[in-house]
């Protein structure tokens, strides 16, 4: 199974309170959950739909510090 992460925007005021990720995935009916840290805090989306290909998600990540944020997308399960 292979799940990859697009390119994503710059975080700004505007977007921070539901900032969109996407990218692609090999298996259809998986769950997708994407998580935000800044080194010390952490935000999460909810599980997002593999289907035809592509997932998408958002998370309100204005909690985290300006500066570098990690994102990471995993598989969590089969629907």
């Amino acid at each position: 199974m292979a799940i990859t992460l697009a390119s994503s925007d710059t975080v700004t005021t505007v977007n921070q309170s539901a900032y969109g990720v996407s990218g692609t995935c090999n298996v259809a009916d998986v769950s997708v959950s994407v998580t935000f840290t800044d080194g010390s805090a952490t935000a999460s989306s909810a599980a997002a739909a593999c289907t035809s290909g592509a997932w998408m998600a958002s998370a309100d990540i204005s909690g985290l510090s300006d500066g570098t944020i990690t994102i990471t997308a995993v598989a969590v399960s089969y629907t």
